[in-house]
């Protein structure tokens, strides 16, 4: 067999240091451990592909070209690395979260400082040897899982890790659970989309930015058709921005920012963002911005010693990604008791949740891993400027309450019906005081007024017993009314409670 390697040297290093096998072997003398594996596809990964045989898989990336073999291969295949392997070295970006969620943490040797965001790897070393390397120094990754189009393209990446350990890490299972709890949680939004889809207004406008923190300018987000993916999963409504004018523009009509800037050591904070996008939370004229209520959220709630767990961790958790964006979107979805695990509120955040050493026997996801139950129901808190088209309204066409035309000629017709009775409250009075002698018989019924006005003479409807609450009716206008997404019946004359 022929292996072409894109990283020859490179990979001469790996593969000399893992031909020996591992000093036991999981799987049985004459069984083929791949069998039933070998009709495996991926279905969103765009950046890796996989072949299986019943004692090999070939896992390639680029022009490199991988081959693994069971430690119990009845031959040898040149050049191919024997599996499962025993320990692990990273040091890169991406990878450590996969490793973790196969439960494969204790085969980690070492891994470079700031790739240890989780409590599993706090004690860790930093450097030593290992049978394989992931890494520009070994099996490079980080750059082809970043650059995956959606949550779950990233999330399939379980099956590559785990075919290092010849498939004992149940990936093939796992990545279906996760594919059916983001599904499920699709299916959330899109019900509400459906149930909505005639009416504006009714989903959130996000904004996705990013920051160059060497200049503090605003610039276009990195991969950005993995945000526009996952924002519009979560129920709103993706916008770009590409730089400090564009953002300005867009900004106007947002109900919410996602600032996806990956700020490395850099302390980011509320006033940072205010130096590089020139807003505070008390500016006027946005509708994102509202002191402590504004919508500035970013995906750097866990750090350990300023090294964000996000790109560490949350590729190989597609469906908590998800998760914790329509908890953002919709408070109420989860209810008390969920705690947002990436995302973090500019406005009113304390800070990073730093990571303690306490590492758990077993990876176990946040928030039980349970995210889509019947008893959620997603409701979003913001939308104001959206309509079924998917264009937003520019800035001068965004009402703050938006009235139908009904509306507006209901208000003017009750006006004409106040007006109306009011005159003939007049008349009646005037043709009373005729009739009893109190003015002069062929005046004006009307008279009177200017002579009470005259003499401060304010009479009330209730004094001259002509009408009264209890026995002229008020005619309700029936009309209908859209303010921020909802449409209802009011009838204009009557309170709260129906009462005219």
């Amino acid at each position: 067999m022929h292996i072409s390697y894109g990283l020859g040297a490179i990979f001469a290093t790996v593969i000399a240091s893992v031909q020996a096998q591992s000093t036991s072997c999981p799987f049985a003398a004459g069984s083929a451990p791949f069998a039933s594996l070998t009709a495996t596809t991926l279905n969103y990964a765009q950046n890796f592909k996989i072949a299986i045989t019943p004692y090999t898989v070939t896992l390639t990336i680029d022009n490199t070209t991988t081959v693994l073999q069971a430690c119990n291969a009845p031959t040898q295949t040149p050049g191919a690395i024997t599996v499962p392997v025993s320990s692990v070295s990273i040091n890169q970006e991406a990878v450590l979260g996969f490793i973790e969620r196969l439960n494969k943490q204790s085969s980690i040797s070492s891994i470079g400082s700031q790739y240890a965001t989780s409590s599993c790897t706090q004690t860790k070393p930093t450097s030593g040897s290992s049978q394989i390397t992931f890494g520009t120094t070994g099996i490079n990754v980080s750059k082809a899982i970043l650059s995956e189009q959606s949550p779950l393209a990233q999330g399939e990446w379980l099956v590559f890790f785990d075919a290092f350990y010849g498939f004992t890490g149940n990936s093939i299972q796992t990545f279906a659970t996760i594919a059916n709890q983001y599904k499920c949680l699709q299916g959330k939004v899109n019900s509400y989309k459906t149930a909505k889809a005639a009416i504006a207004n009714a989903l959130p406008i996000a904004v996705i930015s990013a920051a160059d923190l060497s200049t503090n300018t605003v610039v276009a987000p990195q991969n950005v058709k993995f945000w526009t993916t996952l924002i519009q999963d979560a129920g709103a409504v993706p916008l770009v921005a590409s730089d400090s004018s564009s953002f300005q523009n867009l900004a106007h009509t947002a109900d919410l920012i996602f600032d996806t800037t990956n700020e490395g050591t850099t302390s980011y904070d509320i006033l940072l963002w205010n130096k590089i996008y020139g807003l505070n939370p008390q500016t006027q004229g946005y509708n994102f911005l509202n002191g402590f209520k504004s919508q500035i959220w970013r995906f750097d709630h866990i750090a350990d010693e300023g090294h964000n767990d996000f790109y560490q961790s949350s590729p190989a958790q597609p469906e908590l990604l998800l998760a914790d964006v329509i908890s953002v979107l919709s408070e109420k979805y989860f209810g008390v008791g969920f705690e947002n695990k990436w995302t973090r509120n500019l406005a009113n955040s304390a800070g990073y949740e730093q990571v303690t050493a306490a590492c758990p026997a077993t990876f176990t996801m946040h928030y039980n891993g349970v995210y889509c139950t019947d008893s959620n129901t997603f409701t979003p808190d913001f939308g104001r400027y959206y309509n079924p088209s998917g264009i937003p309204l520019t800035q001068t066409e965004v009402p703050t309450t938006t009235l139908a035309a009904g509306v507006v000629g209901g208000i003017v017709g009750g006006v004409l019906v106040g007006l109306a009775l009011i005159a003939g409250a007049v008349w009646f009075i005037g043709r009373k005081r005729t009739l009893s002698g109190a003015d002069k018989t062929g005046q004006s019924p009307f008279t009177w007024v200017k002579d009470a006005v005259s003499g401060r003479r304010f009479a009330t409807l209730e004094e001259e017993d002509i009408i009264s609450p209890a026995n002229v009716p008020i005619k309700a206008v029936n009309t209908n009314r859209v303010v921020n997404g909802a449409t209802g019946s009011v009838l204009l004359g009557e309170d709260s409670a129906g009462r005219v």
